[in-house]
């Protein structure tokens, strides 16, 4: 169940942020950890939410929080970066209109992800994260950052963290994996 913290003004909400408390993450990483889901408020509001948001933060002992803001939302990120959170990674979005194209063969297989695959991923995948948060994050070890995509890459093929996931594969054996 998420968290929520609010900033009202006159009697009024101007401001909301969620977030959840990850229990998976603070056992792998070794420090209370959270993801912050939602931050709403006017811009002239942002600022005071944010740092009532790191005041719940404190009173939970949480020691570690993440946010996945959008790279065009400047000012958030200028006032997160001012309370002390650093950028580690970064997505960007690629669009392709698909169209009538010729296919070429290259020898690489897509099926469905079997439980057998698991173990296959998690020692030749798990390990190639290198442009995750977690591996470019100075507070995570490296060790913490294998250990946690290897539990991500079982709970996707499990279907806790992905509805489907197909494999790519050459002669038979798994080469890389989409989830």
């Amino acid at each position: 169940m998420p968290k929520i913290v609010y900033v009202s003004k006159d009697k009024k909400k101007v401001g909301i942020a969620t977030y959840n408390i990850l229990d998976l993450d603070t056992d792998i990483l070794g420090f209370k950890t959270a993801k912050i889901l939602s931050l709403e408020a006017e811009n002239s509001i942002k600022k005071i939410l944010i740092k009532k948001l790191i005041e719940c933060f404190k009173k939970d002992n949480i020691e570690y929080a993440t946010f996945r803001v959008n790279a065009k939302d400047l000012l958030t990120i200028n006032i997160l970066e001012q309370e002390g959170f650093r950028i580690v990674d970064g997505y960007l979005g690629l669009v392709k209109e698909l169209g009538k194209e010729r296919q070429r063969d290259t020898g690489i297989k897509i099926r469905e992800a079997r439980f057998d695959d698991i173990k296959k991923l998690q020692e030749g995948i798990g390990p190639t994260f290198i442009y995750s948060r977690f591996f470019n994050d100075p507070l995570i070890s490296k060790n913490s950052a294998v250990k946690i995509h290897k539990i991500w890459i079982e709970n996707c093929i499990r279907g806790k963290a992905a509805e489907k996931v197909y494999v790519a594969e050459i002669n038979g054996q798994v080469i890389g994996f989409i989830a």
